[in-house]
C-alpha cells in the first residue's frame, strides 16, 4: 500500500539545489532583498498567528470585551492583519538600517559573506515550505480517516484506505533526520499526537472501528486511555463537530478544539500518541493488509 517512491530523497536533492542556487545569487547580486524579505514575512507571519489565536482572548480578559464566535473570528482577522503589517515594517526597517548599502555591514551582503548570510533565508524558506507541507498532508491525512470512518461497508471503507499524496510527502519529509522535531518547534498543530488523537476521534464515532483500535496492541494505549474515552463517548460538541462537513476547516477546528488542548496536556496519552501511526493502523484495518514499517531515508537508500 505504501511503496517507496523517493519522496525524502527528492526533498533533500530539491533543498539543496535551492541552497545552493541562492548562494550563488547573493555573491552576484548580494543578499539584502533575499534577507529581508523572508525575515519579514517569516516573523510577521509568527507574529500574525499569535494575534490570531490570542487577540480575542486579551479583549475578553483585559478590555472586558465579551466576544460571540463571529466576532471572535472578526477581532482574529484584525489583529492578524495589524500585527504582519507593524512586524513585517519593523524587520524590514532594521535589516535596511544594518546592512543597506549605506551602512558600515553593507558590504557584507555581497562574495563570499553574501553566500554565507544567504543561508539563513534560504533555511527559514524551506522551514516555511516544510510546514505548508505538513500542513497539507495533516488536512489530507485526517480527510482520509474521516471518509474511512464514515463509509457504510467494509469495502467502501477499504476504497479510502490509500495514502494520500501530501500525505505521502509529509511522511518522507518527516523521516528526514531531526526534521519533526524542528517543525514540531513551529507546528505544534500537526505533530504527530495532536493529529493521531484527531484521527483517534474522528475513527472513534464509528462503533465497529472504535472497538477494532481499542484491540488493536498498536493502538490499545491511546484508544482506551480514559481520556480519549471522554472525548469519542462523551463530548457532544465533538460528536457534532465530527459530524459536519465543513471539509479543511472541520479538521482545523478539530486539531485546535479545547477539549484536544486538554487531553494532550497528559503526558502519558501524549506519549502514548507519539508512538504510533493512528492513520497507517486504521488502513491497516479496513482493508485487512498490514502496512510494512516505515523505514528512515538512509535506511530507504541502503536497504
Amino acid at each position: 500500500m505504501e511503496t517507496y517512491l523517493g519522496e525524502d530523497s527528492l526533498l533533500v536533492l530539491l533543498a539543496g539545489l535551492f541552497v545552493v542556487f541562492m548562494a550563488v545569487r547573493a555573491w552576484h547580486h548580494g543578499a539584502l532583498e533575499m534577507l529581508w524579505t523572508v525575515l519579514s514575512w517569516s516573523g510577521g507571519g509568527a507574529v500574525s498567528a499569535l494575534a490570531f489565536r490570542h487577540g480575542p482572548n486579551l479583549l475578553a480578559s483585559q478590555g472586558g470585551i465579551p466576544l460571540d464566535e463571529g466576532q471572535r473570528m472578526v477581532a482574529s482577522v484584525v489583529f492578524s492583519v495589524v500585527a504582519f503589517a507593524v512586524t513585517r515594517g519593523l524587520i524590514v526597517w532594521t535589516i535596511r538600517r544594518a546592512f543597506g548599502p549605506e551602512s558600515k555591514l553593507g558590504g557584507w551582503m555581497y562574495g563570499g559573506t553574501g553566500s554565507i548570510i544567504s543561508v539563513l533565508p534560504s533555511l527559514a524558506f524551506l522551514v516555511l515550505v516544510s510546514l505548508l507541507i505538513r500542513g497539507t498532508g495533516t488536512m489530507f491525512e485526517l480527510e482520509s480517516v474521516d471518509r474511512m470512518s464514515a463509509a457504510g461497508t467494509l469495502e467502501e471503507r477499504a476504497r479510502h484506505a490509500v495514502i494520500p499524496g501530501p500525505t505521502r510527502w509529509r511522511n518522507g519529509m518527516e523521516g528526514l533526520p531531526h526534521v519533526a522535531a524542528i517543525l514540531d518547534t513551529f507546528d505544534p498543530l500537526s505533530s504527530p499526537a495532536r493529529r493521531n488523537l484527531a484521527a483517534l476521534v474522528l475513527a472513534g464515532y464509528h462503533e465497529g472501528l472504535r472497538l477494532q483500535l481499542r484491540r488493536s496492541p498498536i493502538t490499545e494505549a491511546a484508544a482506551k486511555h480514559p481520556l480519549t474515552v471522554e472525548l469519542t463517548e462523551h463530548s457532544p460538541d465533538l460528536a457534532a463537530l465530527v459530524a459536519g462537513t465543513d471539509g479543511e476547516f472541520k479538521y482545523y477546528r478539530l486539531l485546535r478544539h479545547p477539549k484536544i488542548n486538554q487531553a494532550l496536556a497528559d503526558a502519558e496519552l501524549r506519549n502514548s500518541l507519539a508512538q504510533v501511526d493512528v492513520a497507517d493502523e486504521i488502513r491497516a484495518l479496513v482493508s485487512g493488509k498490514l502496512l510494512p514499517p516505515r523505514k528512515k531515508w538512509l535506511e530507504k537508500i541502503f536497504s
